[in-house]
């Protein structure tokens, strides 16, 4: 209470703020000589206070295996002053506690081993006749059932399929909402199950597989991914695997053969090259079995360490497929090999056919690739077993059809003979065995005709 000064009738009373939830007063007197005065001062109590310090915890969802929240709670009562109701649907199996200041409680479910399950938690006061919060006086409680889906189909929840269009089909049983997603190459029937679905059947279309990825045709592989729809119920996830081969189309490359020149031992415009022909290219190109073209194979020639023949593909491939039949009851069908890519710049070396000094030494690398091996790296290397080639100890008697990746692509390739057949070759045909074939065939993988 202040005073005014002399003269000054105003009496200033000044309260502080009351912290408490009752109604509080007090008498102030004044006096002046014979006189006197009382005034009676009183103040409320704070509004009584009782609701969810976040809103979020309104409602909670425990999952399977069950758990355990702390939820703050705003009161200006005392932890006595303030109760809570629990409601369940089923059971005893939600457990609330107050905590120690009477600031929180303490929410614990048990693990459900049964249906799907809720409850209501209420705050309430018999003091509690005004304030504010109402709204957040409730806390609705869930838990989630047990997942119990089932999904078959194909073998062991697989489809092995060929590259054309197909109509897959799956069962489903569950008694939880789910979703279902798969690649953009595979259409569902429908991409939400409700819970309580029994053996439902899916239908799953597959598109035909004509995709190509940087030039071929590739297998892939995809999954139909089906999980609980409410995310809070779990991660739980269950999955079908698609496999779908690509459309293997070869075409085979459209090379020109050329003929030979014997007294230039070249065959100009021609796709193929080796430093010491035989006879005309266009016999490798001629789809005929009567007759076959080959390197040079007589021992008194002055041959490289490797007998090669180099093929200009006309395009870069990565992919490629490499055929050939060796000529059959001869010395000179191809056992033992390698297939080498051009990785120079430009057209490769052509190495002129005389150029050796010393036949019968396998040692002298000087005339086989005329210091380009640099240039050169190994795409296959190919030896006699029945994997890929079916071959007598005396001769050829069968084909050889390989795919080849190569670590990059090439535009030139070089077919080397390392071991030839044959029972009564030269020394100089052993250092360096002869290629004799009957056709030469390289494919590359095209999109589909639709034939």
């Amino acid at each position: 209470v202040q005073r005014g000064g002399e003269g000054n009738n105003v009496v200033v009373i000044s309260v502080s703020k009351n912290e408490g939830t009752t109604e509080r007063s007090a008498t102030v007197s004044a006096k002046a000589g014979n006189l006197s005065i009382a005034i009676k001062v009183t103040q409320v109590g704070s509004a009584l206070v009782l609701h969810l310090l976040n809103e979020n915890d309104r409602t909670i969802n425990f999952p399977t295996e069950g758990g355990n929240r702390s939820v703050g709670i705003v009161t200006n009562l005392s932890k006595e002053e303030w109760e809570y109701t629990v409601n369940n649907n089923v059971g005893n199996w939600l457990s609330v506690t107050k905590s120690e200041a009477g600031d929180a409680l303490e929410i614990t479910a048990s693990a459900n081993e049964g249906e799907e399950r809720s409850a209501t938690v209420t705050l309430s006061s018999s003091k509690l006749t005004t304030g504010t919060g109402n709204e957040l006086r409730t806390i609705t409680v869930t838990q989630n059932v047990i997942p119990n889906v089932t999904v078959t189909g194909g073998e062991n929840n697989s489809f092995a399929l060929d590259w054309a269009l197909h109509e897959i089909t799956f069962k489903v049983t569950t008694n939880m909402n789910l979703t279902l997603t798969a690649p953009n190459w595979i259409t569902l029937s429908q991409s939400v199950i409700d819970k309580g679905a029994n053996e439902l059947t899916i239908t799953a279309t597959v598109a035909a597989n004509d995709r190509i990825t940087g030039g071929n045709l590739q297998t892939r592989t995809g999954e139909i991914t089906i999980k609980l729809a409410d995310v809070s119920a779990g991660d739980n996830t269950w999955a079908l695997t698609v496999e779908q081969t690509s459309e293997s189309v070869w075409k085979r490359l459209t090379l020109t053969g050329g003929t030979w020149n014997s007294s230039t031992k070249e065959a100009e415009g021609s796709d193929f090259y080796t430093s010491n022909p035989n006879n005309d290219y266009n016999l490798l190109i001629d789809n005929a079995t009567s007759n076959h073209w080959q390197t040079e194979w007589n021992g008194t020639l002055k041959q490289p360490t490797l007998n090669w023949l180099q093929i200009d593909l006309k395009k870069e491939l990565t992919t490629f497929r490499f055929e050939f039949f060796g000529k059959k009851n001869k010395d000179i069908c191809p056992v033992t090999f390698k297939i080498y890519g051009w990785k120079g710049s430009g057209e490769p070396y052509k190495p002129a056919k005389y150029v050796s000094p010393d036949l019968l030494d396998p040692t002298d690398e000087r005339i086989a690739w005329v210091n380009e091996t640099d240039n050169w790296f190994v795409i296959g290397e190919e030896t006699h077993t029945e994997d890929y080639i079916a071959f007598s100890t005396l001769a050829c008697t069968t084909g050889f059809a390989k795919v080849y990746s190569a670590e990059s692509a090439v535009r030139y390739i070089r077919f080397a003979a390392t071991e030839s057949t044959g029972t009564n070759a030269t020394l100089l045909e052993v250092a360096r065995p002869p290629i004799g074939l009957i056709e030469l065939i390289i494919s590359e993988i095209s999109p589909s005709s639709g034939e």
